[in-house]
This record gives C-alpha cells, structure tokens and sequence, in this order.
C-alpha cells in the first residue's frame, strides 16, 4: 500500500491489458509493421539498383562530358504525352527507363514520368 492507494496500484496491468490487449497481439503487430517496411525498402533498393543498369548516358571520348543517347521512339520529342503512353507496351523494361531518363532531362512532363513508372510494375 503505498499512500492508502493501493487499489491504484493494483488495477494499472489491468487497465494496460485493456487499453494494449495481451503483449503477444502487440508485438504481432509490430512485426508485420516491420515485415511491410522491410519489404518496400527492399522493393525501393532493389529499384533503384536495377535503374543503374538502364543509364541512357555514354562517355564522351575524353570523358569528361556525358551526353543522353536518343530515345528509343523516333520523332519522341514531337510527341503528345498521349501518344508516348500508346506506345509503351512496344518497349521493354530498359527502353522505358531510357525514356525517363531523357523525359526528366529534357521536357519533364509529369504525367508521362508517372506514366513511365506505372509501365515498370
């Protein structure tokens, strides 16, 4: 008893129990939180890894310049955003990357960048 309060004492783990439920329930939770965090860094890295193989750059003969390579659509620049997206089914995963790239670099249409990322899920 400490200050003729000890109903206070002893009922807070009830109330904990009540308000968190059993430890067992909590910590669950807090491992799949964990697991789905894993997972989507894992995903992020693993893409943005992956990105590098795709880099539409290439050295200039001295190195000291980079320049973007020509995307793989012809007459791209002249394109409506429409008209890229209709033809992203053609184009495999590192021509759409090269796209982005020169995308982001050049005009950066939003819309066609995101267009871009949902064709590589």
């Amino acid at each position: 008893m400490i200050d003729g309060r000890t109903d206070t004492v002893q009922t807070r783990p009830e109330a904990s129990r009540e308000h968190y439920g059993t430890g067992a329930s909590w910590f669950a939770t807090v491992q799949e939180q964990n697991a789905r965090f894993a997972a989507a860094l894992i995903e992020e890295s693993f893409r943005a890894y992956a990105s590098l193989f795709y880099v539409p750059f290439s050295p200039s003969r001295n190195g000291s310049r980079v320049e973007a390579a020509d995307p793989p659509i012809e007459d791209y620049d002249r394109l409506t955003t429409e008209e890229v997206a209709g033809r992203l089914d053609e184009l495999s995963a590192g021509e759409v990357e090269e796209l982005k790239a020169y995308e982001k670099q050049n005009k950066g249409r939003a819309a066609l960048i995101e267009r871009f990322d949902r064709s590589l899920v």
